[in-house]
């Protein structure tokens, strides 16, 4: 049970960041053609973290081999969560969805 539960939460997980790197590819585009560069300066940073914690996954240590590598993935997943949500708050300002007005 917990061997099926451990997939699930793996094949989740990684959809997720596949996922996002792939809706940040599409929103930098929309951006980018809207002639908001600073927006999609912000989203161009978060996708390098984003990839770079996709390609740490493929090729980094297995987490369940010490706590070390156990520790680095976790880190490194909580920087990847960080700079989604940051950038979340920048697209939002952006497009003045954060006026000051309101």
């Amino acid at each position: 049970m917990f061997q099926q539960l451990y997939s699930l939460h793996i094949f989740f997980a990684n959809s997720v960041f596949n996922g996002a790197l792939i809706t940040l590819g599409i929103y930098s585009y929309l951006f980018y053609s809207k002639g908001l560069k600073n927006v999609t300066f912000s989203l161009f940073i978060c996708s390098i973290v984003i990839l770079g914690y996709i390609v740490f996954l493929e090729l980094g240590p297995a987490p369940w081999k010490s706590i070390e590598s156990l520790t680095m993935h976790a880190t490194y997943q909580k920087i990847a969560v960080l700079s989604l949500v940051g950038t979340v708050w920048v697209m939002s300002k952006g497009t003045d969805l954060l006026d000051d007005k309101v």
